[in-house]
């Protein structure tokens, strides 16, 4: 995971960070996949060093979980035993059947 730049640190991002928990307290990537989790954390869809903003239109609230998956994947991970396309590598798994 990427260190927190200095526009996600100070007083302005932990009013910006508590006012939109307490407005989206649920994690907006488990609900889009039918589960219901606390939110403890708020990321830029786009990212601050892609040119993304603090604005509402920008922000997301996300599990611990759900965060890391997304930073990971911005920074150029993939999940484990998986091709670039995310497609599995191990030929005994269901989808390689």
């Amino acid at each position: 995971m990427s260190a927190a730049t200095p526009r996600t640190v100070g007083s302005r991002w932990r009013v910006i960070r508590a006012r939109q928990l307490r407005h989206h307290p649920l994690c907006a990537e488990c609900l889009r996949r039918g589960h219901v989790t606390e939110a403890t954390e708020v990321d830029h869809i786009i990212r601050l060093e892609d040119g993304g903003t603090d604005a509402d239109t920008n922000l997301q609230s996300l599990c611990h979980d759900c965060h890391a998956r997304k930073t990971a994947k911005e920074n150029g991970a993939r999940p484990r035993g998986c091709d670039a396309n995310g497609m599995p590598t191990d030929p005994e798994h269901p989808w390689s059947r």
